[in-house]
């Protein structure tokens, strides 16, 4: 993914202000992000995430990129994506959470 312009990302910020930057078709997978990125007025560049940790944010994230790259490869294979998609136990209920904030 080294030919993606920073024009194609988005920053997520997490509850204590860490950045994690995010592809766009990634980001707009998930219909809240999509709606707070490309708002009636204009696009955004950034989104802050106040009652999503820095942990969960990067799972999130890395979610969100499996998801689109495994819709590029080749339709829709989630039980591929949901094989390599790892969860720690602890953090868990947390993930669940921002899943479900984000309608992911």
């Amino acid at each position: 993914m080294s030919d993606v312009r920073e024009e194609d990302t988005v920053t997520l910020i997490a509850s204590d202000g860490t950045k994690c930057a995010i592809i766009k078709k990634a980001a707009i997978i998930s219909p809240v992000l999509k709606a707070m990125i490309q708002g009636p007025f204009q696009e955004k560049d950034e989104v802050t995430l106040p009652d999503i940790g820095p942990d969960v944010l990067d799972k999130v994230v890395e979610y969100l990129e499996l998801k689109c790259r495994s819709v590029r490869e080749g339709g829709d294979n989630d039980e591929t994506a949901i094989a390599q998609f790892k969860v720690p136990p602890e953090m868990s209920l947390e993930l669940l959470l921002a899943a479900d904030y984000l309608n992911v």
